[in-house]
This record gives C-alpha cells, structure tokens and sequence, in this order.
C-alpha cells in the first residue's frame, strides 16, 4: 500500500505540473521520453562581461566558444539536443530540432538570385531542463549560434559579441533605449473580440500560417552586403517569431524570403505608414507564395505598423518592422526585433493592444503599460508583474515583456480563434519527405551483428516508424515500430551471415512520409575475428593532431574486444602495452602525442579462442610546430616590420606566463634585439579573433615579464615600451577566451621620450574622422589607435589657433566627449597642467575651439594627443570602451611676438628675436595691432639672419625707451628685413633707430627720431635696401 500511495502522489504531481503547459514545453517533454539525445557543451566558464560592454547591458556575462564546437554540432545534426551551459548558469536546454521554411521555399533578390534556404543552419525550440513553464530557442548558423530563453524570472539571451566572444545577459538588464513603438492601422477592421473560452481547433484549409519576408537595402547592408548574413539574420529572428505562434498551438512558416541588394522602393521614405501604404501597394503588384506579408527593416524608423485582423484580407495582409538591430552595431538588441515582428503580426491576425479598450467582456483593458507609457490610446488598467506580446510594457520600467507569457489568455484565444476559424487557406504544411539508411551503408557487407542502425534526418519530422526483416518487407525483427524523433536505433543482435532488410519512414502531425524505399545490407559471417585497419588517422598519414582519437574497422568475425600497442617506435609500447580497450571500435589516448613523431599502433582482436594474430602494425606521424609556435622558434620582428600570422595550429606555450595578461591560448612568438629605441607593437585582426600581447625580456629558459594586455578589443591589441640597447625581447600573440585566429603584427621604432599607450577598445560606433589644425587637415577611418607621428604640425609659442574635431558614426549620433594634449615641456607625458589644450563635448556633432600654445612651452619637436570617447572624459593613457585615440608629431617654434613688454621673458620681441631660427618669419599676435612694443633694456643686437614680418596692414610701433641709446643695432655679417612696421629711435646721433653695419631690407615701414628728437634714425654703413613706400624721417 504505501508504494502505491508513493506512485499515485508521483502521478498526481506530474499531472499538476503539466496541465495547463505550452505546446513548445509540452512536445519536448513528449520527444525526450524514453528517446536517445545528443548532450552539448559549447562554452568555456563564463566570467564578468567585458567594460566595453557595460554601457549597454548591467549584470552580463562574456564567455568563449570551445574551438569546432559548432561544426561538431552541425555534422552530428541531432534531432534531440541537451544544451549545457556554463557556469554560472549551471543549466541545461532541452531541444529537438525544427524547420521554419515551407517546403517550396526560396531566398529570392532584387537582382535576380533564386536560392534554397541554407541546408547547415539548424533550429531548436524546447524548454529549460524540468521547467516546463519555461521556453527556449536556438538558432545554429554555420559558425555561429543565437540563444533566447525564457522564465518567470524574463528573457535571457545568448549572443556573439562583435570580438566573436559571446555575451549572456537577461533583457531586463538592458541599458539601451528601447526605439519600438506600433502604430496600429485598423483600416480592415477588427472582428468582435470572441468569448475568452472560444478556443475552437482547426476545421478549415490551411495547416499553418505561411509569411512571406521582405528585407529592405538597409538590412542587406546592415548584414555585411551578405546575402548570407541576411538570410542568417531572417532565419534566427523568425525562428523565435515561429516559436512564440507554435506556443499558442498556430504553426507558422517562412514561405520566401526577398532581399534588395540595391536601393528598395521604399529607401525615401520617412515614417512606418508611408512604408506600410507604399508596401501594400507592392505587394498588390506580386503573385508571391504565403498568406501574410512582412516587410524588414533596419531603418530608424521607430518601430513597427500593421493592419488588424486580415488574416484572410487578399489586399491589406501585410504589416512593417522598422528599427531593427543586426551585429553591425556592438549591442544588437534581437529581443527587441522578435517582439516588434511578433507583435506586428498578432496585429495581422487579429488582436488588438492588451491596453486597448476591447476586452474582458466589458471594452475595458487588459493591463494599463500603454497609458503607463505616455500613450492617449486605450484605457487605464493594472500594470502586471510582466506584459505580453500585444502589450506595450516594454516602455515601463520594471515590467518589460516575458516571452514565457507569450500572447495572454485572451489574445492567445482570440488569434488561434481567428486562425482556426480563418475562410482562407492559411498555408499548407506538409509531411517529410523520406530519409536513408547511412550506417551501414547500403548493401555494405560484412557489417558487424551488433551494428546500430543510423540514418539522415527528415526535416520537419516528429519521428519515425522502423521495420527490419530477413527478407524484403519482412517484419520479424522489428514491425513499423515509432522509435520517436532519433537518427539511430539497436535493432540488438542480428543474425550472422544474412540479408537485413531496413524501411525508414519520418512522419508528423501531418502525416507519415510515401514512397520511402526499403534498403538492405549482409551481416558478417560466424567464425574467429579477423585483422583490422585503422580509418581514421589512416596509415601513413602526416601533420595529425596531438589530441587525436584512433578509429579502427569493424573485425569481420565474432570478436569480444580489442587490445591496442602504442609507441614511438616500431613495436615501442611507449604510450600503450596490449591496452584492452573492450569491444569498441575508437580510442582516445590520454594526454597529447608528441609532436614532430612517428606513431606505431598495432590493434588486436580477440574472441573466444584468444587473441587473433599476426596483425601488422600501422603508423602517423603527428604534426610539426609552425613557425613560431615555441619561444626557442621565434619569429624576427624588425622595426617598421608588419608580418601575417595565424594561431589556428599553434600548440601550448610551456615558457609563457602570467604577463600582464595571463595565457588562455596557443601563440605565436616573435623576438626582436633592443636598439635603445622606444617600440610599439600592434595586432591588426580579422573579425572574430580578439588578440593579447605578452612582452618578455630575458632568453627562452629564463623570460622576465616587462608588460602585456588584455585591451577586449575587436581589431587587436597594442603595447609599447622602452627597449634596452642588446637585449632580447620575446612578444606572445594569443587569443583571448581560448579564440585562434589571424592577424597582422607590427613593430614601430622611434626615439626621444616614451609615451604610454591609449586606445579605445571599441571604435565601430564612433571614431575621429577628420582633424583641422592650423591649416593641418587629416582624414581618417575607424582604428582604435592611429600613429600619425611621421606628420608634423606646425606651431608657434604663444600663438592660438582653430581646432575642429569630426567624429564618424557607424549608425546614428552619439554623446562624445574628447581631448587633446600637447607634451609642451617634451618630458614624455601629458600629465603637466598647461598640457590638456582642448575640452570638448558632450556633443553628437562636430566640436570646435581655439587653443593658445604655451609660453613656456619647449621648443621642438613633441606629441598632440586626440582622443574620443562615448559619453565619458577619456584618459589620455590606457585603454576605455568606446572611441579612438591618435598621436600627431607637433613642432613648437618660437617665432611669435605676444608681449609689448621689453623684457628677456617668453613672447617679449627680444627673446623671440633671438630664439627664432634664421631665416623664419617672426610673427605678431593679432592681439598687438595698434599696440607700442617699448624697448627698455637697452639696444637690440642682431646675433643672425632675422625677419620681423608682421602681417600687411598691420599697425605695430616699436619704441626705444627715453634711457636707450637706440633701438636695432646690425653688425657686420648679420641681416634684419623688417616690414609693416613703426621703428622710433633713441637718444643716440645717427643711429637713433637703427644702426647698420650688416644687411638691412626696410619694406612698407616707418622710421623715425623720438618725438621733439633731433637725432638721426639711421646710420648705415653696411648694405640697406628700402622696398614699397617706406618712409624714414629725421
């Protein structure tokens, strides 16, 4: 009595679990039970999200695929999927595959490519391990993979980062503006709200929803210009669009999708209903397969519009989704796109706004977010805990959406009721079409009696019915039996030496597939085992891998097991001595082969009577290290040097350590001998592979740490440092999170002081693109660093001059703050007080202003520094999130006159004099015009070839003070040109003004005594050329 009271508390538990489930939960509970699955793990450990990232999303996740993981995955193409994930998430999804196309369906573009849909993508929906009041839904996509699944607790997601690492993260926890409003058109009308208990099943034609997609030019570009990523995109949106209808019991199916790859009739167009008008009248125009029609865009046009209830409608079945995210942007927010398209749709079939005043019997609402939202349309309700498809709880802080919620129960009833009930064919779904047998091929011989059956998947199966017999249609082994939705089966022992005979036919709820073929093969026949090979590595293969599992042939004959020598030399048992390893046909050594090495494996069957023998001895040899894949086999890297390398094969690095980053992968070593010099040393990336850098010192037995950097950048890593003259330096290229991958390394030499590095780790949605500067211009693209130091600006001290920054954006404007630095004392920092020369922002358009070089500025040759920044003060050392840094070469002249004082301080017309270079132009600040330069510390001496070349029209006096003698003396050998200017003279006679020994050119100038002064202005006895009208006055 009391197991039975167990049992029936048991039954009733489960019963109370699942009554009431969704669909989606309900059909993998049913496809799991007592049925054979594929479990996954894709990731490594999960750990804090990159800073990059935190200014989208709060409380995230960054993790890394395990390298080949989703090839594995999409060649074993399991019909049952247990998904684990990493900690901390600590769970599992349970999935089995499914197929968002219709039969006939086509990836169809503007100009003129007609194209099935994808064969390797592949498309899961399930649930979380033992919650059946949970979904979840993924999309797998030829190298890469797309999560979405949902609690009580929200939406979780699971999606590759632009670094090609992946990004968990919960909805609610996104930081983003959500841009997604409807705009219902209710033109066709929408049928009286059925009673909520209405929940008739399918009676009419049609098995499901066909949808036929447009994409517009926008997303074709937002994809890559890819025609591949935008069928990827599509397919992993309506993948989760399929999933939220198939939990409301509607199935819904891709039946084509359209994609401009030029610019779409709509691209003029400014807001949803102009689009929504224009499409209609499209889609008027077209004889297209599906029943509804969906247009796609990545347009900012604030989110989506549809007409309500014309599921049936042959002129207005048609809805837009605008401002929809793609990976182009560094935080695409895909819950976003699935809700707008989900939501436009319902709309389509039949449902009002949940905020609408249409429901409950009594035109009231079914919650309050639209109203809660700022929005006129509908009634005041209660604001639930989290909102539905059809709500706009999305804008209200602290509900959102659930997708677990799915429609509500009364949009759900009134969309299946509109479908169920629809006067039109909806869409026609049909059976699979039928599969075949794989292993053991077709009429193989010689197959093992304890063989498994395996088989190819049917797309859109539900399962399959096995018969196998000893002769054609025989049944005496297995009669049509449902072996459920597996690719394999144990038929158990089959007879020796006999013709088995194999039907295999998919079926669904639509029904079983026709036509399938009975297919047959010989069994081995009854007697002692024989020899067998190795197929896989084959023998005498070359550059295997070190972590290779050996496969061998089934021995024909009646074996119970296999033993197996391993060694490095022949007949060697270095690895494994007559090693049984039981009746299998694969091992996996332990640990990594050596590389560079002959490996011998002989394989020993063995039966009843003992060992077989006589069996040879086949061998491989592994692979050989690429170039640079040890310290000892480093690379040269000269200065000025760019060189291509590649990771995908490199092996562990036993000599690296914990340098400045630690070592998560396989690298390539370089090396390099100091020169004295300062060096910088950069990764360029492809897409995908995030690089880190390791400096070490030292030799390979004995490597000293000097710097390293984890910079979580897209496009690569950069360090620098000062080197030492003799000493050998070793840099480690490797990826981040495990990632291999190719990339460019450089190494740039330069001498003087030693500046820090900067960058912005992100640069793809905002960089400087254009920099004016005292008539320097330079354009540019999106880096995260660029070394512009071979270009020197002009400056001089004291002089002030019109900077402008402009930045680009890759989709919108941002808030973006910048600056920039100039080391003006030349001691390698840009940390002195008169060092930060320009503040700008917060701005989303281009900043201007003028800066003012210091007096006290060094003369010379030294470094500008410009940064950008989104919405933060960025440093001008070290890495941050968003923005891009670049260095100039400025150099500092000391040609410009800014005082009227006379004294032997910056600026005065005597230092500047002097400290100018021969033959340069001294120049006047503006600020001096109308303004008298007095001379009171004596004569000014001529010490080279001077210019005082104010600009024309300018009205400067240079006055020699009541105590001095005069004003300019010129020795012999030395020059003066003077010009624009007003010179009166001193107290001496001649030569009160200027006293010429050397060579003196007067251009559009004045000379003359001090007023009431008798005194002769110029003494010449050197050479004097006066040009244009220059006036000398006694």
């Amino acid at each position: 009595m009391r197991r039975s009271s167990v049992l029936f508390v048991c039954l009733v538990s489960i019963v109370s679990l699942l009554y009431g489930q969704k669909p989606v939960a309900l059909e993998t509970i049913a496809s799991f039970r007592g049925r054979s699955h594929e479990t996954v793990s894709l990731f490594n450990t999960a750990a804090p999200a990159k800073e990059s990232l935190q200014h989208y999303v709060d409380k995230a996740y960054s993790m890394t695929l395990m390298p080949g993981m989703i090839q594995k995955l999409i060649t074993s193409d399991p019909d049952l999927l247990r998904l684990q994930l990493p900690s901390p998430f600590n769970l599992d999804l349970d999935l089995h595959k499914v197929d968002i196309y219709s039969s006939t369906a086509q990836i169809k573009t503007s100009d003129g490519l007609r194209l099935t849909p994808n064969p390797a993508y592949i498309f899961y929906r399930g649930m979380i391990k033992g919650n059946p009041n949970s979904m979840a839904i993924v999309s797998v996509l030829k190298d890469k993979i797309q999560i979405l699944y949902s609690d009580d607790t929200g939406n979780k997601r699971i999606q590759q980062a632009q670094d090609g690492s992946y990004i968990a993260f919960e909805d609610n926890n996104i930081l983003v503006p959500n841009p997604m409003n409807c705009y219902v058109n209710d033109k066709a009308g929408s049928s009286p709200l059925i009673h909520p208990d209405n929940t008739t099943n399918r009676m009419l034609t049609g098995s499901c929803v066909e949808v036929y997609v447009e994409c517009d030019y926008k997303s074709y570009v937002d994809n890559g210009s890819s025609i591949p990523n935008t069928e990827a995109w599509v397919a992993s949106l309506w993948n989760e669009v399929t999933t939220l209808y198939a939990n409301e019991s509607i199935p819904v199916s891709v039946s084509d999708i359209f994609i401009y790859t030029s610019t779409d009739p709509f691209a003029s167009l400014t807001s949803t209903s102009a689009v929504l008008n224009a499409f209609v009248s499209h889609i008027d125009t077209l004889t297209y397969n599906g029943r509804l029609a969906h247009f796609l865009s990545t347009r900012g046009l604030g989110g989506g519009i549809a007409y309500i209830d014309v599921l049936c409608s042959n002129s207005l079945q048609c809805a837009v989704s605008t401002s929809l995210s793609t990976s182009i942007i560094p935080f695409p927010t895909y819950s976003w796109n699935v809700e707008v398209v989900t939501h436009e749709m319902g709309h389509n079939m039949g449902s009002p706004h949940t905020h609408a005043c249409a429901w409950n019997g009594n035109n009231t609402a079914i919650d309050g977010c639209g109203p809660q939202a700022g929005y006129s349309e509908g009634c005041t309700g209660p604001l639930p805990a989290s909102g539905t498809i059809m709500s706009y709880c999305h804008l209200v802080g602290g509900v959102g959406i659930n997708f677990t919620n799915g429609f509500g129960t009364q949009p759900g009833n009134l969309i299946r009721s509109k479908y169920n009930n629809a006067a039109c064919n909806t869409g026609t779904c049909s059976p699979p079409v039928c599969t075949s047998l794989i292993d053991p091929a077709p009429n193989a011989i010689n197959v093992d009696i304890n063989q498994d059956l395996f088989w190819n998947n049917a797309q859109g199966a539900n399962g399959f019915y096995l018969t196998v017999g000893t002769t054609p249609g025989g049944t005496n082994i297995l009669n049509n039996v449902d072996v459920g939705l597996v690719t394999s089966y144990d038929p158990g022992a089959l007879p020796f030496n006999t013709s088995i005979y194999v039907k295999i036919v998919p079926y669904n709820n639509l029904g079983n597939a026709t036509g399938c073929l009975e297919q047959s093969f010989v069994t081995e026949t009854s007697g002692p085992p024989q020899c067998t090979q190795l197929t896989s590595p084959l023998n005498g293969a070359i550059n295997v891998s070190l972590s290779v599992v050996l496969h061998w042939a089934h021995s024909v004959g009646n074996q119970t097991g296999y033993k197996l020598t391993i060694g490095t030399t022949p007949g060697g048992t270095q690895i494994a001595n007559q090693l049984n390893v039981g009746n299998v046909n694969f091992y996996d050594p332990p640990g990594l082969l050596p590389y560079t090495s002959t490996i011998y494996v002989k394989i020993t069957p063995y039966g009843a009577n003992g060992d077989v023998s006589g069996c040879s001895t086949e061998s491989f040899t592994t692979l050989t290290p690429i170039n640079g894949d040890f310290c000892s086999m480093a690379i040269s890297l000269p200065c000025g040097g760019s060189l291509t390398g590649n990771t995908t094969l490199a092996l562990d690095d036993p000599e690296a350590f914990t340098c400045g980053t630690d070592i998560s992968a396989p690298g390539i070593w370089y090396t390099f001998v100091g020169n004295g010099q300062n060096v910088i040393i950069a990764t360029c990336t492809q897409y995908g592979y995030d690089t880190k850098l390791n400096a070490y010192s030292g030799s390979c037995s004995g490597l000293t740490c000097i710097t390293g950097i984890d910079d979580y950048c897209n496009t690569g890593s950069l360090i620098s440092f000062p080197t030492t003259n003799g000493v050998n330096y070793f840099i480690l290229v490797q990826g981040w999170g495990g990632q291999v991958g190719s990339y460019t390394i450089t190494r740039t030499c330069y001498s003087g002081p030693f500046y820090c590095a900067a960058q912005g780790n992100n640069h793809s949605s905002e960089w400087i693109q254009t920099f004016n500067m005292a008539g320097y211009t330079k354009q540019s693209g999106s880096t995260s660093y660029s070394d512009f130091t071979n270009e020197t600006i002009t400056v001089s001290r004291g002089g002030a001059y019109t900077l402008t920054i402009t930045p680009g954006f890759l989709q919108g404007s941002r808030s973006e703050q910048y600056r920039v630095w100039i080391d003006t004392n030349k001691d390698g920092d840009f940390a002195d007080a008169e060092e930060t020369i320009f503040s700008g922002g917060p701005s989303t358009a281009a900043v201007s202003g003028t800066i003012t070089i210091p007096l006290s500025a060094t003369t010379g040759l030294t470094r500008m520094r410009i940064a950008v920044r989104f919405n933060a003060v960025p440093p001008s050392c070290g890495s941050y999130d968003f923005g891009e840094v670049e260095d100039y070469s400025v150099l500092i002249k000391c040609n410009m006159v800014t005082s009227a004082l006379d004294d032997s301080g910056n600026g005065t017309l005597r230092n500047v004099s002097i400290c100018a270079d021969d033959n340069e132009n001294i120049l006047f600040v503006p600020a001096l015009n109308n303004q008298t330069i007095n001379i009171s510390a004596g004569p000014i001496v001529v010490d080279g070839i001077w210019k005082w070349m104010p600009d024309p029209g300018t009205n400067i006096t240079i006055k020699a003070g009541p105590a001095v003698s005069r004003l300019l003396s010129i020795p012999v050998g030395k020059s003066a040109e003077i010009q624009y200017l007003t010179l009166i003279g001193g107290n001496t006679s001649p030569g009160s003004a200027i006293d010429n020994a050397g060579n003196l050119i007067l251009r559009n100038s004045i000379v003359k005594p001090a007023i009431s002064s008798a005194t002769i202005p110029i003494r010449n006895t050197g050479v004097m050329n006066v040009i244009g009208p220059t006036n000398i006055n006694n």
